[in-house]
C-alpha cells in the first residue's frame, strides 16, 4: 500500500500545489468532472517527493484519454509533457481499487521525470528507472503487481526482480 506520510514535507509546504497545477490545464476537465478520477491524480500528487515535486511544478504535464494499452508519456510538445492513458488505464482509475492506476501514472511520471524522450538508453534501462521513480513514491509493490499480470516476458521478469530487490533492500533499513 502507498504510505503518503512516508516522506513528509517541511510545514508550509503544500503537495496541493501540483494537483492545482494540473488542474488549472482546461484539457483536465475530465479529471476534475469525476470525484473517482480526481481521487486518483490527488493519490498520484500527494505521493510526489520534494526532489520530484520541483520538478513538475516547472515542468507542465498534460493527461490525455485515447485508445491504446495502459499509457504513455510523450516528449514534450510546446509547454507540456503529455501522458496518454488508455482505456485499461482509465478503467483501473475507475476501479474500487486504483492504487494500481496511482503507480502506473507514477511509472509514466518516471520516465518525463529522468528525460527518457532526451536521453539515448535502452527499452530496458529507461523502464528500470521509471520503475524507480514509481517505487521511490511508494508505489513498488502496486508496480510489480501490473507488471506480473501484463507482461510475462523477460524484460518483465527483470523489472520485477530489480523491484523485489529494492522493497527487500528497503524493509531491511
Amino acid at each position: 500500500m502507498i504510505n503518503l506520510w512516508q516522506k513528509s514535507k517541511p510545514e508550509g509546504a503544500s503537495k496541493a500545489n501540483i494537483i492545482d497545477l494540473w488542474m488549472e490545464n482546461p484539457h483536465h476537465q475530465w479529471i476534475k468532472n469525476d470525484r473517482t478520477i480526481y481521487r486518483v491524480f490527488r493519490l498520484l500528487a500527494d505521493s510526489i517527493t520534494l526532489k520530484a515535486e520541483s520538478f513538475f511544478k516547472a515542468e507542465k504535464v498534460l493527461f490525455l484519454v485515447s485508445d491504446g494499452k495502459f499509457s504513455s508519456a510523450l516528449s514534450k510538445t510546446n509547454e507540456n509533457h503529455v501522458i496518454i492513458i488508455y482505456p485499461e488505464l482509465f478503467k483501473l482509475i475507475k476501479s474500487a481499487s486504483p492504487l494500481h492506476a496511482v503507480a502506473i501514472l507514477a511509472h509514466e511520471l518516471g520516465h518525463i521525470f529522468h528525460n527518457h524522450s532526451y536521453r539515448k538508453l535502452g527499452r530496458l534501462e529507461a523502464q528500470l528507472e521509471a520503475d524507480s521513480f514509481a517505487n521511490s513514491l511508494g508505489l513498488g509493490r502496486e508496480l510489480i503487481d501490473i507488471i506480473w499480470e501484463h507482461s510475462n516476458d523477460e524484460e518483465g521478469m527483470t523489472r520485477i526482480q530489480k523491484l523485489q530487490q529494492t522493497l527487500g533492500s528497503q524493509s531491511k533499513l
